[in-house]
């Protein structure tokens, strides 16, 4: 994944034309997926899951900026197809594309603006990504994207054993 900071957006990672927002789909339709509003045509939520896009300060482990502050956090996208990311409260991250990538958070890794060279994608670490979560909630405004991350640093807490696979 990689992110689209404020001054740093490289304009020959972009693709197809047009810089804008993406349109979803409306909500998911299967009844467990409440309160979700994913835009994907394959809604593959668990029971109680719900995804909110992904907005977060780099969560690399060796991240250069990891002890800067203050950091700004900004959305991230899917580097196969630069469409956004999105997490979930059961620590998942899905590429919005319908029928793309869906899995658990430590299988994904990130390049933020910071990291050096165009294939310097790093990988995540539970303590890294509980830190940079808890800085974007700080920033966060929309209350069900605060909620959804709220409720993923709690799920990270209780489930530490998924980490360790």
């Amino acid at each position: 994944m990689k992110n689209y900071e404020k001054g740093n957006v490289n304009y020959d990672d972009l693709v197809s034309g047009d810089i804008g927002t993406q349109e979803g789909y409306g909500p998911c339709s299967p009844s467990y997926c409440y309160g979700c509003s994913c835009p994907r045509s394959d809604c593959n939520c668990r029971t109680g899951e719900s995804f909110t896009k992904l907005w977060t300060v780099c969560p690399a482990i060796t991240c250069p900026e990891r002890n800067n502050y203050p950091r700004y956090p900004s959305h991230w996208v899917h580097a196969r197809d630069n469409r956004y990311t999105w997490i979930s409260n059961q620590a998942r991250i899905r590429c919005e594309a319908s029928y793309c990538s869906t899995n658990h958070m430590q299988n994904w890794k990130f390049r933020c603006s910071a990291h050096r060279g165009e294939n310097d994608y790093r990988e995540v670490g539970r303590e890294a990504f509980q830190k940079a979560l808890g800085w974007a909630l700080t920033m966060e405004k929309d209350s069900s994207t605060s909620q959804v991350i709220s409720d993923l640093i709690e799920w990270m807490v209780t489930h530490k054993s998924e980490w360790d696979r």
